[in-house]
């Protein structure tokens, strides 16, 4: 299907819900109560810096380009037992969708109603693990914290990635207990669903193939690269573990890893050229 007009990209949300200013607008002297008083600052935010560029038609994220295989796809799981994460896939503005009917559309606003008034949770912050600008940044109402860790499609996350998402999280549940946190990439499958394990591995002590499993009940069906599995078995090779460094960049499991560079995240690609090949 096509794509519509991409709107001018949103700003960037930092972890407590404002928007993350570009290099022009660090520079400038500012006039804010928190600039003016340092204890009316929020407390740092670990967030990655964001390397923003804008939109064209050179550099769309390969999930626009997609859409009918996104919207084929279940917007979102249920919590990752025992934590409080819920997975899914990335949430679109209307403008992007056009007249075009999918079956599992995801807007932001709708999911945390559903989630709130049908499911009875609150859900407080977002982690985007996609590598591209926000697709759904006039979607994010006031309150909501919001924190980008981009990692590219089909690349194991490293350490410092998952640390990060961890360190998040834990900063934000600290702070929160009670509430619910949506995590997603492009599908909400292998980055989404490797760092959510190492997650429930770190900071909840399951095993990685435990790990593996709870993040499959949630999201069926699981984490779909294999590499991606190893990868993680490898790097957490008892319950609970700290993860053990591993260079698991020159994993690759015969995809093209262009094809999918800013959004792709199933790997589908590369399982047809396979296919040629036989």
């Amino acid at each position: 299907p096509g794509v519509a007009p991409m709107p001018p990209p949103p700003r960037p949300i930092d972890a407590r819900g404002g928007e993350t200013r570009d290099d022009d607008a660090a520079a400038a002297p500012s006039t804010s109560a928190a600039a003016s008083d340092p204890a009316a600052a929020p407390p740092p935010s670990s967030t990655s810096p964001l390397r923003t560029s804008p939109l064209s038609a050179t550099n769309v994220p390969t999930v626009l380009s997609k859409l009918r295989k996104w919207g084929d796809y279940a917007s979102f799981g249920e919590p990752a037992l025992p934590s409080k994460f819920i997975p899914m896939k990335t949430p679109l503005s209307p403008t992007l969708l056009r007249e075009d009917t999918f079956e599992n559309v995801l807007l932001l606003p709708n999911f945390l109603a559903e989630q709130r008034e049908s499911r009875g949770r609150d859900v407080g912050l977002v982690i985007d693990l996609s590598n591209h600008d926000c697709l759904y940044g006039d979607g994010i109402p006031e309150g909501l914290e919001r924190v980008h860790v981009r990692n590219v499609a089909k690349s194991v996350p490293d350490i410092a990635c998952t640390s990060e998402v961890i360190a998040v999280a834990s900063e934000f549940w600290s702070r929160r207990p009670n509430a619910f946190v949506a995590i997603h990439c492009a599908y909400g499958f292998n980055r989404t669903g490797f760092v959510l394990c190492c997650y429930l591995i770190e900071a909840c002590g399951l095993s990685a193939d435990d790990a593996l499993a709870s993040f499959a009940a949630a999201r069926p069906p699981g984490v779909k690269h294999d590499r991606f599995k190893v990868a993680l078995r490898r790097r957490y090779p008892t319950p609970g573990c700290a993860p053990v460094p591993r260079d698991d960049a020159g994993e690759d499991d015969g995809g093209d890893g262009d094809a999918d560079r800013d959004g792709g995240d199933d790997g589908e690609v590369g399982k047809k050229k396979k296919k040629k090949k036989k």
